[in-house]
């Protein structure tokens, strides 16, 4: 007898488990597992949507309707239980009477069900944020040359999972196009023909896969009309399906299924999307500042300007090596995102980021200020990583785009010893210019090194942008500097980043720096 699969659910959307008291059929090949959980796990693998009810231990039990092992919590009933119970696959629903389970599957499928179709949860009061996710794929096209599929294609996405997008490869801010059309949606996929292939050039091709990868997780294609993988660089996108030519409804099946088993954010459940970034030098960059500080720092166009900071460089590396003496290595990598802030033993930059969301995301672990500020218990916070290369060195609208981003809100996480490398230090000084920025600078000092009273003279190499004023004037909890271990980090990322969500997507004046202006209105 073969092991129980469930093909027709990874055709479809969704799947479910109720654990309550008896395991159910163990099939000889099932490895001891019941065809339940047999059917679990590849739901799990593909992603299909998985909604668990389990019956809570406290509830009553009537002998008949137990099984005789269910003691046993290392086997059978007892185990799978304990899996499905502790979250951490999929968040379950634990119920002690029928009229629980009633509503609990009433509203999980009635979610589930609104997800697809679009519009707010049920019993929803609240209303939309203005950045939570609203579309599951977003599918970019080339409008005219790919006219006919897109006439094909359109009627058919009605319901939350697609949104179509049309750019021209020929825009020259294509990227910042895509960007700010897609930005509410969990991930993006390309739909291409073999003309709108001939349409872009290597070097667009190139950015589109590299920026989508390190947004999305992946660079998705879907290939209509013919269009073949070898017409693409394999090592750069992801084909997701090659669609025969008048290809409809099922192409699109086709194609979700593929994405959604590969897109581990795919998932029916509501998230706030939230930008980040981190400011901080690469390996290279930190080797060429400690043996060519000179030849660095030349970079700063102003005489006095690069006296002063190879001075300032002199003195903080002596303190840095002071504590650790390896550095800068163990502390950088290849990437930005692979910033060690606190040493080889301390966890990366995105790392923090990504615990800190997941912690929130946890609403076991949410606090009443939680739940106030992200509007209960069911939405969460989904990371969507951005590179501040983008912003260094334009490449088809990225620096633009960033503009846009930072203007409607994102989190910034900033090495200080990074500002100190003159062609970053410009770029940060730009980007961090208004007050709409939640940031942190931290760095790898001794505490008793560098005094509040330092850090803020105009001398100061934390003197970026508004930074300091945000600190020191406005007293901005979003802005907090000097911090030098990972506790403080954790400290502020758990206090700012519930209260700064509901101000994602919204535009905001520029407050710093305007007071004489806002006390004349005032007076007027």
């Amino acid at each position: 007898m073969s092991v129980p699969r469930i093909p027709l659910s990874l055709r479809t959307d969704s799947d479910s488990a109720l654990a309550c008291s008896l395991y159910g059929f163990v099939p000889p090949e099932g490895g001891g597992k019941s065809i339940t959980e047999l059917e679990f796990e590849p739901a799990q693998g593909n992603n299909v949507a998985s909604f668990v009810f389990v019956k809570d231990a406290d509830a009553d039990y009537r002998l008949k309707n137990v099984d005789a092992n269910h003691e046993d919590v290392t086997t059978g009933v007892g185990a799978f239980r304990a899996r499905l119970g502790s979250g951490s696959e999929v968040r379950p629903e634990i119920f002690r009477t029928l009229g629980e389970l009633t509503l609990a599957v009433a509203m999980r499928i009635s979610d589930f069900k609104r997800h697809i179709d679009g519009g707010m949860p049920m019993l929803a009061s609240v209303r939309r944020n203005a950045a939570e996710l609203t579309h599951d794929v977003a599918l970019v096209m080339v409008p005219g040359t790919d006219e006919p599929a897109y006439q094909r294609y359109g009627p058919l996405c009605t319901d939350n999972r697609f949104k179509i997008v049309l750019v021209p490869p020929d825009e020259s801010s294509y990227l910042r196009v895509v960007d700010r059309e897609t930005r509410l949606c969990r991930c993006v996929c390309w739909v291409l023909s073999p003309q709108s292939i001939s349409r872009f050039s290597r070097q667009l091709l190139s950015r589109i896969a590299e920026v989508a990868r390190f947004r999305h997780g992946a660079a998705f294609v879907m290939l209509i009309e013919g269009a073949k993988a070898a017409q693409l660089d394999p090592a750069c996108f992801d084909t997701v399906a090659e669609v025969p030519i008048g290809s409809g409804s099922q192409a699109l099946d086709t194609a979700y299924t593929a994405i959604r088993a590969k897109a581990r954010q795919i998932y029916p459940d509501r998230r706030i999307g939230i930008p980040t970034m981190v400011l901080a030098l690469t390996q290279s960059e930190a080797r060429e500042l400690v043996e060519c500080p000179e030849q660095v720092m030349s970079h700063f166009s102003d005489r006095d300007q690069y006296r002063m900071r190879h001075q300032q460089f002199e003195r903080l590396l002596t303190a840095v090596q002071a504590r650790h003496p390896g550095w800068p290595e163990g502390f950088y990598g290849a990437a930005r995102e692979t910033w060690q802030p606190f040493g080889p033993s301390s966890p990366t930059a995105v790392a923090l980021l990504t615990r800190a969301i997941e912690r929130l995301n946890d609403a076991s672990r949410r606090s009443g200020r939680d739940r106030l500020f992200l509007a209960g218990e069911d939405v969460k916070l989904h990371m969507r990583p951005y590179s501040f290369d983008e912003y260094v060195a334009d490449s088809y609208g990225t620096r633009d785009n960033l503009d846009g981003v930072r203007d409607q809100g994102c989190l910034l996480l900033v090495d200080e010893m990074a500002l100190l490398q003159p062609i970053l230090r410009r770029s940060a000084h730009d980007f961090l210019s208004g007050q709409r920025v939640a940031v942190v600078s931290a760095n790898p000092f001794d505490p008793a090194f560098a005094p509040t009273s330092e850090l803020l003279q105009d001398s100061s190499i934390l003197r970026v942008g508004t930074m300091r004023e945000r600190f020191r004037v406005a007293h901005d909890p979003r802005c907090e500097l000097a911090v030098n271990c990972v506790e403080r980090l954790e400290r502020w990322l758990r206090l700012v980043l519930p209260e700064f969500v509901p101000t994602l997507g919204q535009m905001e004046p520029h407050l710093v720096g305007r007071s004489d202006e806002l006390f004349i209105r005032a007076g007027s």
